[in-house]
């Protein structure tokens, strides 16, 4: 008997009319709010990289994006520039070691540089390499699949390594 009347109760309750409560929106106050959210995100993200290098005891440079790399072996070869083909050889993991791509056979991959086909940090990271160079680039979220992931091995909001070796650069034909 309890659950019908509970059950009465429900249905007349949601058959009345709502009064709407409207609350004032102050847009520069919402995108202050956003602003300093997204900020705080990129500086524990920032906390992160730093420390994964400083375990390892890298040397690291960063770039005003945000894009963090080593260089570790010199190459002797041409300098990526935008638009020219670049072969490249990669595996990506996060910070924590998880293998994403590549894990014991590296992908080959031949991309036109600079053209914004790629997550953005990697393509920001070949055009500081040169032919023959290896290195590692750490990619922010912000700089690689953001706040969704890819879909597939990178989960959403992630910080990516690419351990990435630029085997060959020529002109676009």
């Amino acid at each position: 008997m309890h659950r019908l009347s509970f059950f009465v109760l429900l249905i007349a309750g949601c058959s009345q009319p709502h009064e709407q409560v409207q609350l004032p929106m102050d847009a520069s106050a919402v995108n202050h709010r956003i602003q300093r959210v997204n900020m705080e995100l990129i500086n524990e993200d920032n906390h992160h990289i730093v420390s994964y290098f400083e375990r390892r005891n890298w040397p690291y440079k960063a770039t005003g994006s945000g894009l963090y790399y080593y260089i570790y072996h010199q190459g002797g070869g041409k300098m990526a520039v935008s638009g020219s083909d670049v072969a490249i050889s990669y595996s990506i993991s996060l910070l924590d070691g998880t293998s994403c791509y590549g894990g014991d056979k590296p992908v080959d991959k031949t991309i036109v540089a600079g053209m914004g086909k790629e997550v953005s940090g990697l393509e920001e990271g070949i055009l500081l390499m040169r032919e023959g160079d290896k290195a590692i680039l750490i990619i922010p979220p912000h700089l690689a699949h953001g706040l969704l992931g890819d879909d597939e091995r990178i989960p959403a909001r992630s910080t990516i390594v690419y351990n990435i070796s630029l085997v060959k650069v020529s002109q676009t034909k």
